[in-house]
């Protein structure tokens, strides 16, 4: 068991914090004591006195007033560290090191049985994964979204790599150094894939303008024949659900099976802003038909709650309690149940504590809509923290590490296909070295061209 002494200001955010770090990710046990030093020290015995690691103060030395202020965020230019001189070069991620809090000079000191990090490992985790710059800055686009452009990790450069694991990685070394036989949970990497279910079939009452442009899209933009030939007919002369471009559903299941992936469908269970809402209802028999298959699959039926539901507690319990009330109809049994926000909606902390009081398991709507990236700046799951009640929450947060559209879209990065298949696979390596799990969203409606389908097996079978 280790020992962790650290100061006295804001408690129950370093007891989230530890509790995260050594209880969840590391599956350390561990007690704490408050002590009057302004650092904190790891420490392999009850006295500080013994092998040690020293932790600078950062976050959580800001005084009271100035906490949640735009005073208290960090400044870039980021400072780095140089870890090629460390015994464990060879093992870590990167050689240089983004520091968000910790101490001028930002140097690593082995002396004998202490090792001193000036850097605050601890706040800098805290201040990724509660979200802190989020409530501080306010900045959000149209759709009330807080955007990459926005964030410390877009502007410092490390929005494409895990720097909270990289923090994490940094602290195992030196307490392997100081203690060469600690064991830390077993890890595996693991493929999360999800599916918003936006637009599950093609709407017949489409305008005849709006079918003669997508029509044009699959002649011009997707280059499928076939395609075109295929929405042609189906939107003129069929109602029949198998024959829908977008019901996709079969061949999304199909690329799952063959890999041995567990597919998650988050299902529209309200609308509370129209037609942005999607064109179904749950009480729909496709529908219902749809879920009951996904279930009898061994595939997950989640949340995906409608538009206007990221800030309204009462409209997410109403749709969580529908979603439920068809899982029931349909003989759907799940020991837990979450999703993801319609557009990647989200705002610190209430979305969390919207999802914890009306029972949902976890959250993945966290990355952002116009950059793929670690926007927690880590690939494993965590316990969430509300920031202004200064409580943990015992919601899980598995983020999102790629949403297809971000890179696809043209108000986004703009990418082609063949990119995105190359800047998917190079994040899903990144996850690999963490051992973390690699959060993917694929909408159905965005599998609806042979080449689209193409990649898409080809991108599942390689990062599995």
């Amino acid at each position: 068991m280790i020992k962790i002494f650290h100061p006295s200001s804001y408690i129950n955010e370093r007891r989230y914090i530890h509790g995260v770090i050594f209880n969840h990710w590391l599956d350390i046990k561990y007690s704490e004591e408050i002590h009057e030093l302004d650092y904190t020290i790891i420490s392999f015995s009850s006295e500080k006195e013994k092998k040690k690691i020293i932790l600078e103060d950062g976050l959580f030395s800001i005084p009271r007033d100035k906490w949640l202020s735009k005073e208290s965020l960090p400044k870039c230019p980021l400072s780095h560290i140089d870890l090629s001189t460390m015994p464990f070069k060879d093992a870590v991620y990167n050689l240089k090191l983004p520091i968000i809090y910790g101490k001028k000079g930002n140097n690593i000191h082995i002396n004998g049985d202490t090792i001193h990090i000036e850097i605050d490992i601890l706040g800098s985790i805290f201040f990724m994964i509660s979200r802190y710059e989020e409530i501080v800055k306010q900045t959000y686009d149209a759709h009330e979204r807080f955007y990459a452009k926005a964030s410390l990790a877009y502007e410092a450069r490390f929005l494409n790599r895990p720097i909270v694991n990289e923090y994490l990685d940094l602290l195992c070394h030196c307490l392997k150094i100081l203690c060469p036989n600690i064991k830390f949970r077993e890890r595996s990497y693991k493929l999360f894939l999800t599916h918003d279910v936006d637009c599950p079939f093609s709407p017949n009452n489409k305008s005849l303008v709006g079918k003669i442009k997508t029509s044009i899209a699959d002649l011009l933009k997707r280059k499928d024949l076939p395609l075109f030939y295929k929405r042609i007919l189906f939107s003129t002369f069929s109602k029949e659900i198998n024959r829908d471009p977008n019901n996709t559903f079969d061949f999304i299941m199909n690329t799952s099976e063959k890999n041995n992936v567990k597919s998650s469908f988050y299902f529209i269970s309200g609308n509370t802003a129209g037609s942005i809402d999607g064109c179904y209802n749950l009480d729909m028999p496709a529908i219902r038909q749809l879920m009951k298959n996904i279930h009898e699959r061994g595939h997950e039926i989640g949340l995906h709650p409608s538009y206007n539901t990221f800030l309204s507690r009462d409209n997410l319990k109403k749709e969580f309690e529908n979603l439920l009330r068809v899982a029931k109809l349909e003989n759907i049994k799940q020991d837990y149940w979450g999703g993801r926000h319609h557009y990647l909606r989200w705002r610190a902390p209430t979305t969390w504590q919207n999802w914890e009081d009306v029972g949902l398991n976890y959250d993945s709507t966290l990355s952002f809509a116009d950059h793929i990236g670690f926007r927690c700046g880590v690939c494993y799951d965590f316990p969430v923290f509300n920031l202004l009640t200064s409580q943990q929450l015992n919601l899980k947060e598995i983020p999102l590490i790629v949403m297809e559209g971000s890179l696809l879209g043209e108000q986004y990065q703009n990418k082609s296909l063949s990119q995105s298949y190359d800047d998917i696979f190079e994040l899903s390596e990144t996850v690999k070295f963490f051992k973390g799990t690699f959060t993917l969203l694929w909408h159905n409606d965005m599998l609806i061209s042979s080449r689209q389908k193409e990649i898409y097996k080809k991108t599942i079978r390689d990062i599995s």
